[in-house]
């Protein structure tokens, strides 16, 4: 079982100072319409925090959370995450993430190996799947056959 960092490590990660926040949000708005379904939320998460967005359905936590993630963009407001704008953030900063959905078709009776290795299964799957131009084919993608270097 491993620990977690210290905060000299996350500074050595992040390439943020050990004492800034990690998220940092100001004044979160996010509508659709007239509808405001995010009101102007503040907070900050420093490095080893637990954090929790609590509130009844309809709230805005999932709202909050993608805006966050970076796959839903802001009305208004400032938004910084391992000191990244997420709604102008590319591909490089995405991968620093870990994010567990709220929900999944999984089974709560399994272990962590388990889930592990059903993922690996399911990555080495599709990556086959993608090479060999889709499920069961044998095709080609790019011109590149599969089998072929």
């Amino acid at each position: 079982m491993g620990t977690l960092p210290h905060a000299a490590q996350l500074w050595d990660r992040t390439g943020m100072e050990a004492s800034a926040p990690v998220v940092r949000v100001r004044d979160l708005r996010k509508s659709y319409g007239s509808f405001e379904a995010l009101g102007g939320i503040s907070f900050d998460i420093r490095p080893g925090e637990t954090f929790a967005l609590l509130g009844p359905n309809g709230a805005g936590k999932s709202t909050a959370i993608e805006i966050l993630e970076g796959y839903r963009d802001r009305s208004s407001g400032e938004v910084r995450v391992l000191g990244v704008d997420p709604q102008r953030a590319g591909r490089a900063w995405k991968a620093r993430l870990g994010i567990v959905l709220q929900s999944t078709g999984e089974s709560g009776n399994v272990t962590v190996t388990e889930q592990q290795q059903r993922a690996a299964h399911r990555h080495r799957r599709d990556h086959r799947d993608r090479w060999a131009g889709g499920a069961g084919s044998a095709g080609s993608v790019a011109g590149c056959r599969r089998g072929a270097a």
